[in-house]
């Protein structure tokens, strides 16, 4: 459940600090590790990689509570959920 919720976490720093652009192509996760497949035009730079990281464990050292919602899709829309085809 971790794995699968730094997924969300990921998506969102790449699209902060990448852009719009970023597209989610798929993910893989194990108990041991999370695999995560995106689209961008160009080469991630060692920075940007560096301040994904950064954004992503700053969100984890918050502690949030994680909770799941079993929704309707128009509800999920409503929520704020995207769409990953």
């Amino acid at each position: 459940m971790a794995y699968h919720t730094a997924t969300h976490l990921l998506h969102k720093a790449l699209k902060i600090v990448l852009g719009e652009s970023v597209e989610q192509k798929g993910s893989n996760i194990t108990a041991e590790r999370l695999r995560f497949d995106f689209s961008h035009p160009q080469k991630v730079t060692p920075e940007e990689l560096k301040e994904v990281e950064k954004l992503v464990n700053e969100e984890i050292k918050k502690e949030l509570e994680v909770s799941c919602k079993e929704m309707s899709v128009e509800e999920a829309k409503n929520a704020g959920a995207i769409r990953i085809i």
